[in-house]
């Protein structure tokens, strides 16, 4: 029941953020970029084609997301985040 899909919305973008830094980041006690800092690299690597964003959802509920970076022939897994929900 867990649907994966590319998702470049603002709102995929904001969910990333919320999952990186609320979750991900502070279970791993990494540090990490603050919002502003992640959403600002979102914009400038995705209006490059660089940047894309990837996102599991289940009941309507996204449990992960991951930031990718290609570039050529080549993708780059560049941060990933989820919910310990589920």
């Amino acid at each position: 029941g867990v649907e994966t899909r590319e998702d470049n919305s603002p709102t995929a973008v904001t969910t990333y953020s919320q999952l990186l830094l609320g979750g991900t980041a502070r279970r791993q006690k990494v540090g990490m970029h603050d919002a502003r800092y992640q959403e600002l690299m979102w914009k400038t690597l995705h209006k490059a084609g660089i940047a894309r964003l990837f996102t599991a959802t289940y009941d309507n509920e996204v449990l992960s997301a991951m930031l990718v970076f290609v570039w050529k022939d080549t993708a780059y897994y560049a941060y990933g985040a989820n919910s310990l929900a589920h």
